[in-house]
């Protein structure tokens, strides 16, 4: 049969041994002490039976708490249990899974190792969810009105998807900040920039917000937004409206300035502290122009006056002959006004008749060098002079003959289109159109009576049948000897023939024209010799002082021409 000894585990039957001899030894000893001590055996027995009471109520103490720890132990696995699986469904993550085969002790480990890991992602919800609270919360301070995300009340930790949720709409948000701010930072820029540059004093609310409140700072509302791109609007319409104003008091200024006929160097002072366009300038300029009119009143005749001699000077411009009929009235504004549109009507229809003005003058310039050609063709002396002189009143003459029709068609084709929308034009009182009749008219009859006389000898004497004949040659011979090639010519008579003695009088050559027979030489030949001898005789037969007095009238204008071999020409007169 077992004993008690047996039951005890083998690696603690020494300590139990140990303990069991211990609490003999003490027990007899405290006998001893209680038998020195006089104490009768009843009260002896009594005192020892109430020992090993003792120590069973402490046996039974120890194990009583040693199983109420147990207890707790299991009781407090169990709530761990329960609280771990109602942080699952609260994170929405699957419960963790208790290993089998664990003691009560592994069984709180464990516990306590996953409740940590729980706790660990409810505190990472619970801070990302505070951070993504907060990032919204300083949105919507800057955009009211903007819709706010919230969780559901009966949510204590977000789950993953709502923690997603949230921050999408936090990033959407600071999205559409950044839209808004981007939006409206040019608004304010713009509207700043206007208000300076006008020098507006802020009136309203919105304006002063424009000015101090910086853009970082505004409520991002669309309607603000809104608010300050009309407040924009607003302020461009204003500054047109200043501009104009401005520019209506310049130019106010600017003829007031032309009327009192200030200085360049007055103008450039008076104008140098009004030259941004603000409202302070607006308020300089209006105080000029009011004080400067009445410096205009105070001389308006004078300027009447003057207005009167430019209209005068206009009207006389217009070439028609007719002075200006005063517009009546008392010098005033009216008058001026009055004034200065009639300068301008004048100065209108003087624009368009310049072009008819300039055709009018050159056909002036061409009837001046007309009536001189024909002065001219009067002089007796004027064929003294052989040289330019002829020739330049040649080209005169064709000069003339050439561009007086053109300019007096280029003057009919503007009084064409001119006078149908215009009304007729006037010159010195008479109608244009009448002057070119009688000058076509007397075109006409100059040239009805023009006599044309063809290239012919001219004598005091009658012509007879050989001169006439050495005058006139058939022109079929002269063409063609000239088409040969080679050919020099040769005037006949030689030159011997025409000189004369001293003392003696020259042969009357005035009027007769010698003739070139066409021969055939060589290359080699003195013809050129020939011919110059021959010119010089010409020359010195001829005297200029019975030169006029041989030639009559009809035949003044005719010429000679001698070509020579070089190809030269002399005109023979």
């Amino acid at each position: 049969m077992l004993s008690k000894l047996d039951l005890v585990p083998l690696k603690y039957r020494d300590t139990f041994t140990q303990y069991v001899d211990s609490c003999a030894e003490n027990i007899l000893r405290l006998q001893d002490i209680w038998e020195d001590c006089g104490i009768e055996q009843s009260k002896l027995d009594s005192r020892m039976h109430k020992l090993f009471i003792w120590f069973q109520e402490r046996w039974s103490t120890i194990i009583d708490d040693e199983l109420q720890e147990l207890e707790a132990k299991r009781e407090r696995v169990q709530t761990a249990l329960k609280d771990l699986e109602e942080l699952s469904l609260q994170l929405e993550i699957d419960g963790p899974k208790k290993p089998e085969n664990l003691n009560l002790q592994q069984q709180l480990d464990w516990v306590d190792v996953t409740t940590s890991k729980m706790d660990e992602i409810r505190v990472a919800r619970l801070a990302q969810l505070d951070d993504l609270l907060s990032a919204q919360k300083s949105i919507i301070a800057t955009m009211t009105d903007l819709k706010v995300y919230e969780l559901p009340k009966s949510k204590i930790i977000p789950s993953e998807r709502e923690l997603q949720e949230l921050q999408t709409h936090v990033t959407m948000a600071r999205k559409e900040k950044r839209m808004r701010l981007d939006k409206l930072c040019p608004i304010l820029d713009a509207a700043s920039r206007l208000m300076e540059s006008m020098g507006k004093i802020p009136n309203k609310e919105i304006e002063d917000r424009i000015l101090c409140t910086p853009s970082d700072q505004w409520d991002l509302t669309q309607t603000n937004i809104q608010l300050a791109a009309d407040t924009l609007e607003e302020l461009e319409a204003e500054e047109r409206e200043l501009q104009a104003r401005y520019a209506t008091l310049r130019s106010s200024l600017l003829k007031l300035f032309d009327r009192l006929e200030i200085t360049q160097v007055e103008r450039d002072e008076l104008l140098a502290d009004v030259e941004a366009k603000t409202y302070q300038s607006i308020r300089r300029l209006e105080d000029m122009v009011e004080e400067y009119e009445e410096l205009k009143k105070a001389n308006m005749g004078r300027f009447v006056d003057r207005l009167k001699l430019e209209a005068e000077e206009w009207t006389k411009n217009l070439r028609t002959g007719e002075a200006l009929a005063p517009i009546p009235g008392e010098p005033s504004e009216e008058l001026v006004a009055a004034y200065e549109k009639l300068i301008e009507s004048l100065k209108e229809k003087h624009a368009k008749l310049t072009p008819l003005f300039k055709l009018l003058d050159e056909k002036a310039s061409l009837m001046e060098m007309l009536h001189e050609l024909e002065e001219a063709q009067k002089d007796p002396n004027r064929y003294k002079n052989r040289g330019g002189a002829l020739l330049l009143e040649t080209k005169k003459r064709e000069r003339v003959n050439k561009n007086l029709p053109l300019v007096v068609k280029q003057i009919v084709k503007f009084l064409d289109s001119y006078e149908p929308i215009n009304g007729p034009v006037n010159i010195d009182g008479k109608p244009i159109r009448d002057e070119i009749s009688i000058l076509e008219e007397k075109k006409s009859r100059q040239n009805n009576t023009t006599s044309f006389t063809p290239l012919k000898a001219s004598r005091t004497t009658p012509s007879t049948p050989a001169t006439t004949n050495r005058l006139y040659q058939p022109s079929t011979t002269r063409s063609g000897l000239l088409k040969r090639a080679g050919t020099y010519t040769e005037l006949k008579p030689k030159a011997s023939s025409l000189r004369t003695p001293a003392g003696r009088k020259a042969p009357d050559t005035v009027g007769k024209v010698y003739t070139r027979q066409m021969t055939m030489k060589s290359p080699n030949s003195k013809s050129t010799t020939k011919l110059t001898t021959v010119k010089t005789a010409l020359r010195k037969s001829t005297s200029y002082g019975d030169f006029e007095s041989i030639m009559n009238a009809n035949d003044r204008q005719s010429t000679r021409i001698l070509q020579s071999s070089n190809g030269r020409k002399r005109k023979l007169f």
